[in-house]
C-alpha cells in the first residue's frame, strides 16, 4: 500500500513538473501558427518558407513540443486571425499605439521605421514637403499600417500594389515618385527586384535616400508575434517564456550607442538589416548626444558582467584600449586575420584598435575633427572671404557682428568647446606642439607660451559666439549657420548633415574649409563597436556584427549615409558627397593626427580632468593664466 502510494505521489509531482515547464502547453490546446508574406520577416524562397521571424518561430515552437506547421495566409486576412482566433499564434504583425490592446503581445522581433524614400540623384531642394504631399505619387504595398501613416501626414497620391517589388517596378520607371517601406524591407526588396532584371537594370541600396520618417515605433510599438485574446491564459504564458528562452539564446544582439539622429538612425539601419539577414536581431540601447560621455559613464557603472551590452561604440586609442585592459573585451583575431583588417585599414587605425597586439574593436569610419563650416551668403552679404588665419578669422568675424550676424555658433558642452581648443592646439602650434601637449602631456607644451595663446583666441571664440549658447546642442549650433542666422561653426564632418537636411547644398549653400591654420593636417576619430565578455555574452552574434562592421559594402553604404570616410582604404570615392572627397584627399596626402578631444591621446581620467578645465574656462571669467597653470597641474600628477 505504502509502496503504491508513494508511486502514485512520484507520477502526480512528474506530471505536475512536467506540465508547469510548459512543455504540453502548445499541444493540448491546439496551437496555430499563422504567418503571410512580410519580408524579410516571413516569405518564401525556392518553395520553402524562411525570413527572420520564421526561424525564431520555428525555435519556439520546437521548445514547445510543437510539431511545424505554420500557414500562410494573404497579408488582407492575417489581422483576422489575430483579432479572433482561438489559440491563434500570429506574425509578422505591427503593433502601434491604436491595435495593442487587441491582442497578446507574444514576442517583439523588431522597431519598425516606416521611411520615405526618394532617388538619391534625383533630389530636388525646391520642392517642399507639402508640396511633394500634393502632388507626388507615393508607391507602397498594399498594408492598412502604411496607408493609415500616409493619410495621416497629408500624402494624396498613392499607388498599392500587392508586393514590394512591384513597388520597385513603378519607382524604376518613374510611375511613383517615392517609396514608402518599413525598416529592414527596402534591402530585401531590392536584392528580389535585382535578380528578376538585367544587369543594366539593378538598382544599388545607395540610390534611395530616406528623407523623411513617416513613424517610429515607440514604448510598446513594433513587428510582433502576437496571439488573441481570447486564447488560453496558460498557452499564451507557456508561449511568451518559449520565446524568451530562444531570444537568452543569442537571436538578440544588446548595442549601446549614441547614434540618435534620422542621419544616424539612417545609417544604422544598413547594420540592422545585414545583421537580421544573419539571423540576428539588433536591439538598440540608445543614449542621447554629449559625444558619448553620458553612455561611457553609465557603461562604467555596468561593469557587473551579468548586465553589459553585447556591443558598445566608443572610440580607438585609450577609450577602448582602458575597457581591454580591464580583460573586458573579446578577441577578434580570429576575424581580424580571416578578412586581413591588417591590410585594408589605415596605420593609425590599426594600432588604435589594438591592445597587447590583439584586435579588440571592428573600426566604423574615419571621420575629419579639424572642419570649419561657413554660410556662403553671409560672407558675400559682409564682403568678406574665407579665413586662413585665426587673426583672420576675428578681423571678419569683427565685421560679421557688425552687419547684424552672429560671427561664431559655439555650445557651452565642454566636449563641443574641445573641438574649439583642439583646432586652435593644432592650428598656432602646429603638429609638434599638439602631440607635445595632447599626447606627451610635456610640461612646458602645457605651460608655456603658445598654450596661454590658445586659451586668450579662445576667450576671443567666446566674445563673437552668440550670448545663449547652455544646453545647445551641437546640431542646433550647425542650424544657425543653416538658417543664415550665424556665420561659422566648428565641428567634425558629421556636421554636414545638418546642412543637407535643411536642402543646401556643398559649395553653393555651405562651406566645408579645414580649421584656420589646420589646412596641412587631418585630425582623425574614429568610431569603434567593442565586444565585451560576460555572462551575457553572446559570441556568435557579437562576432557576427563585427564581420559587418568591416564588409566593404557596409562600410561604403554606412559611411555615405554618415557623411564620414569608410575605415577601409579600399572603397573608391564615387557616391560620396564633396566634403567627404576633400577629406579622402587629405587623408591620403596629409599628416594624420588622433583627436585628443575624441578620446584618443591620453587616458580617460586625464582626458576628463582636462576637458572641465577647458569647459569652466569657456563657461566661466577665469583667466588664460589660470587655466594654463590648471592644465600643466593636471599634467605633473599624470607623470607622478
Amino acid at each position: 500500500m505504502l509502496r503504491r502510494i508513494g508511486w502514485s505521489f512520484f507520477v502526480l509531482i512528474f506530471i505536475q513538473l512536467f506540465s508547469a515547464s510548459g512543455m504540453i502547453y502548445a499541444g493540448e490546446w491546439g496551437l496555430e501558427v499563422v504567418t503571410t508574406d512580410y519580408p524579410p520577416y516571413s516569405y518564401s524562397f525556392d518553395g520553402e518558407l524562411t525570413g527572420y521571424a520564421t526561424k525564431v518561430v520555428r525555435e519556439a515552437l520546437e521548445q514547445a513540443g510543437q510539431a511545424e506547421n505554420i500557414t500562410v495566409v494573404p497579408n488582407a486576412r492575417v489581422l483576422a486571425f489575430a483579432e479572433r482566433g482561438t489559440n491563434v499564434l500570429v506574425y509578422p504583425v505591427v503593433i502601434t499605439s491604436d491595435n495593442k490592446s487587441k491582442f497578446h503581445l507574444i514576442h517583439k522581433f523588431s522597431n519598425r521605421i516606416l521611411y520615405l524614400y526618394r532617388k538619391r540623384d534625383a533630389l530636388d531642394n525646391s520642392k517642399s514637403i507639402s508640396e511633394m504631399k500634393k502632388n507626388f505619387v507615393v508607391g507602397m504595398k498594399r498594408d492598412l499600417y502604411t496607408r493609415e501613416q500616409l493619410h495621416r501626414a497629408g500624402f494624396k497620391k498613392v499607388q498599392e500594389v500587392t508586393t514590394d517589388v512591384q513597388v520597385l517596378k513603378l519607382f524604376k520607371i518613374g510611375r511613383v515618385d517615392l517609396v514608402a517601406m518599413g525598416e529592414t524591407v527596402l534591402e530585401h526588396a531590392i536584392q528580389q527586384y535585382n535578380e528578376s532584371v538585367p544587369k543594366e537594370r539593378r538598382f544599388d541600396p545607395d540610390d534611395f535616400f530616406a528623407f523623411d520618417v513617416l513613424q517610429e515605433s515607440q514604448g510598446d510599438e513594433g513587428v510582433y508575434a502576437v496571439m488573441s485574446k481570447n486564447s488560453n491564459s496558460r498557452l499564451v504564458s507557456g508561449m511568451k517564456r518559449f520565446f524568451a528562452d530562444v531570444s537568452r539564446q543569442g537571436r538578440i544582439v544588446e548595442v549601446a550607442h549614441w547614434w540618435t539622429n534620422d542621419v544616424e538612425k539612417e545609417m544604422l539601419q544598413v547594420y540592422r538589416s545585414a545583421l537580421l539577414r544573419a539571423g540576428y536581431h539588433w536591439s538598440d540601447y540608445m543614449f542621447e548626444g554629449g559625444a558619448g560621455n553620458r553612455m561611457r559613464k553609465v557603461l562604467a557603472s555596468r561593469e557587473d558582467v551579468s548586465h553589459r551590452p553585447h556591443v558598445m561604440q566608443t572610440y580607438m586609442g585609450p577609450a577602448v584600449s582602458e575597457w581591454a585592459e580591464k580583460g573586458v573585451l573579446l578577441n577578434l583575431d580570429d576575424v581580424a586575420e580571416s578578412e586581413n583588417w591588417h591590410k585594408l585599414l589605415p596605420p593609425i587605425v590599426d594600432k588604435g584598435i589594438r591592445f597587447g597586439g590583439h584586435y579588440i574593436a571592428a573600426p566604423v569610419n574615419i571621420q575629419q575633427v579639424n572642419w570649419m563650416w561657413l554660410n556662403p551668403r553671409i560672407l558675400e552679404v559682409v564682403g568678406v572671404g574665407v579665413p586662413e588665419t585665426w587673426d583672420a578669422l576675428f578681423d571678419i568675424a569683427e565685421k560679421i557682428k557688425a552687419a547684424g550676424f552672429i560671427p561664431l555658433s559655439v555650445g557651452s558642452e565642454p566636449w563641443q568647446v574641445g573641438v574649439v581648443f583642439e583646432n586652435l592646439v593644432l592650428g598656432l602650434g602646429g603638429v609638434d606642439f599638439h602631440k607635445k601637449a595632447l599626447q606627451d602631456l610635456d610640461l612646458d607644451a602645457l605651460g608655456g607660451k603658445t598654450m596661454l595663446c590658445v586659451f586668450e583666441c579662445l576667450r576671443r571664440v567666446k566674445e563673437y559666439s552668440d550670448q545663449d549658447p547652455v544646453g545647445r546642442s551641437w546640431t542646433q549650433s550647425a542650424q544657425l549657420v543653416a538658417e543664415g542666422k550665424a556665420a561659422i561653426t566648428f565641428m567634425g564632418d558629421w556636421a554636414k548633415n545638418v546642412f543637407k537636411a535643411a536642402g543646401l547644398k556643398p559649395g553653393t549653400g555651405f562651406l566645408c574649409v579645414p580649421a584656420p591654420g589646420t589646412a596641412k593636417f587631418f585630425l582623425n576619430n574614429t568610431d569603434v563597436f567593442a565586444f565585451p565578455k560576460g555572462e551575457t555574452a553572446n559570441v556568435a552574434g557579437q562576432l557576427q556584427l563585427a564581420r559587418i562592421v568591416m564588409d566593404k559594402s557596409v562600410q561604403r553604404r554606412v559611411n555615405i549615409a554618415k557623411g564620414s570616410l569608410p575605415a577601409r582604404n579600399d572603397i573608391l570615392p564615387e557616391g560620396f558627397d564633396f566634403c567627404a572627397r576633400k577629406s579622402m584627399v587629405l587623408a591620403k596626402e596629409r599628416c594624420m593626427l588622433p583627436s585628443f578631444n575624441f578620446h584618443q591621446t591620453v587616458s580617460e581620467e586625464v582626458h576628463q580632468l582636462m576637458l572641465d578645465v577647458i569647459g569652466e574656462f569657456y563657461n566661466s571669467d577665469m583667466s588664460p593664466q589660470t587655466a594654463v597653470k590648471r592644465l600643466r597641474s593636471i599634467g605633473e600628477t599624470s607623470l607622478n
